[in-house]
């Protein structure tokens, strides 16, 4: 009776684990881990987490959309150096059976603001390494990956610096130099975005960062009234939050 019974409690804890997905080597999104130049005790400068997708595959922004998953970093570091917060480029919008998702399918860098230890002395070579995790996916099918990704970085002048950071900072969202507004209505969201009307819309599409608060597959409506663009949005159907405040990106 002893025998049956381990018997069965290994069965079961086996059916539990198979019905957990693995998280899987990065074959389908490939990841790279890259410091943009050397840097002084205290200093700020710039890594980047580059990612590369295979053909027919694609990552997530920060905010996926309707489905997907965020990437996640869990940084190690040398004693007294932090990382910021990390950077996405510019989304594209993927709409699969009116789900709404806000992704990558070609290589992007997430830039992050690394500061050197303040006691770091000149001709050190400190080490950098993440564990990244993130989602891979096609139309049909998602597979959860992961890697460990390490660089070096050395302590002094700035000396030659990776020029690749140029076109990765394009790639970027452009700081508007000024607030937007934005009022919750019943089933509505409304925005005033500063733009000059010299800047045309082409394909415009307003990418909120905060989760629960509009139907990303609902229709963005755009209008113009004077320097301001006005957006509106329809709510989240499901457990729609009222936040205090926004943010978000205007492709």
């Amino acid at each position: 009776m002893v025998y049956r019974a381990l018997v069965a409690m290994l069965l079961q804890t086996l059916a539990m684990l198979l019905a957990v997905p693995a998280i899987a080597a990065p074959t389908n999104i490939a990841a790279e881990l890259i410091v943009e130049q050397a840097a002084s005790p205290g200093q700020t400068v710039d890594l980047a987490i580059v990612m590369r997708p295979a053909a027919g595959w694609h990552g997530y922004w920060s905010n996926p959309g309707d489905a997907g998953l965020g990437m996640q970093l869990t940084w190690r570091l040398p004693l007294g150096a932090t990382a910021g917060a990390p950077r996405f480029p510019v989304p594209e919008t993927l709409l699969i059976q009116g789900l709404m998702n806000h992704v990558y399918g070609s290589e992007h860098a997430v830039i992050v603001p690394f500061t050197m230890p303040p006691s770091a002395q000149a001709g050190q070579v400190l080490p950098i390494s993440v564990e990244a995790q993130w989602l891979a996916c096609t139309d049909t099918i998602c597979v959860p990956e992961r890697a460990s990704l390490a660089a070096q970085i050395k302590v002094g002048s700035a000396g030659t610096r990776d020029t690749r950071f140029d076109l990765w900072r394009q790639r970027m969202p452009a700081p508007l130099g000024a607030e937007a507004r934005f009022a919750l209505e019943p089933g509505r969201l409304r925005l005033a975005i500063p733009l000059p009307q010299s800047v045309a819309l082409q394909g415009p599409h307003l990418f909120i960062a905060e989760d629960k608060v509009v139907d990303y597959a609902g229709e963005q409506r755009f209008s113009r009234a004077g320097a301001m663009l006005i957006i509106e949005m329809p709510r989240a159907k499901f457990a729609a939050i009222e936040p205090a405040a926004l943010s978000g990106v205007l492709r």
